[in-house]
């Protein structure tokens, strides 16, 4: 009975002292972790703020690229009104110069046909007058008149007025008659070949004319001066 109770003596200090040494192991790990534990918050702080960081870097950049965009579509947009206003400018200078050129292609218009106009009716002015004088003068008239032969007409008279163009010959009956003259007119004077700067008004001659384009156009003049005619 006695020994019964030294071995449960003993093993009753034997439990109390494993249970000791167990409240001591795990005391301890408990501490060991409550130690642990700030170590490791700070070590997750440090990296949630490294990751809040660079997260705040990322936008730091990416609202600075933002940034270069607006100010280069900034740019391109006053570019674009700058070359807006400069098209609408060169666009009102060409309608500018096209108006000019058809206000001024409507007066050369007008001009030529004024001239058209006037170029008409001196021509049936001539020509009026040139059959007035045919019908005046008459084939077989005396001397003065004019003479038909083979399409041409001649008349003679005094030389009234001459130019580079025409000559006027004033029979010694009826009409001035009123002739064009050109590079073909064949000028003689006194049987020598002659230049029309040479005749002077009041000269007897005798002018050999036909109708070009309704036109009377001198084809032979042949002059007489005065000291020829008295010989």
């Amino acid at each position: 009975m006695a020994r019964n109770k030294t071995w449960w003596t003993i093993g009753a200090g034997s439990l109390a002292a494993l249970l000791m040494v167990g409240c001591q192991g795990s005391g301890q790990q408990e501490q060991e972790q409550q130690a642990q534990a700030p170590a490791e918050q700070a070590e997750q702080a440090q990296e949630q703020a490294e990751q809040r960081l660079e997260e705040a870097q990322r936008a730091q950049e990416q609202a600075a690229t933002e940034q270069e965009d607006v100010g280069s579509a900034q740019e391109d947009v006053a570019q674009a009104r700058e070359e807006a206003q400069q098209a609408e400018q060169e666009l009102a200078e060409a309608q500018q110069e096209a108006q000019q050129e058809r206000q001024q292609a409507i007066q050369a218009q007008e001009q030529a046909q004024a001239e058209t106009q006037q170029a008409q009716q001196a021509a049936e002015a001539r020509q009026e007058e040139a059959l007035q004088a045919q019908q005046e003068m008459g084939p077989g008239a005396a001397t003065g008149g004019a003479v038909a032969a083979q399409g041409q007409q001649t008349v003679s008279g005094q030389l009234v007025e001459v130019t580079e163009e025409e000559i006027r010959v004033g029979p010694e009956s009826g009409n001035e008659v009123r002739l064009q003259v050109n590079e073909q007119t064949q000028v003689m004077r006194d049987g020598q070949m002659a230049s029309l700067q040479e005749l002077q008004p009041g000269t007897q001659v005798r002018a050999s004319y036909e109708l070009q384009e309704g036109e009377p156009v001198v084809t032979r003049l042949e002059a007489t001066s005065s000291g020829s005619h008295q010989q």
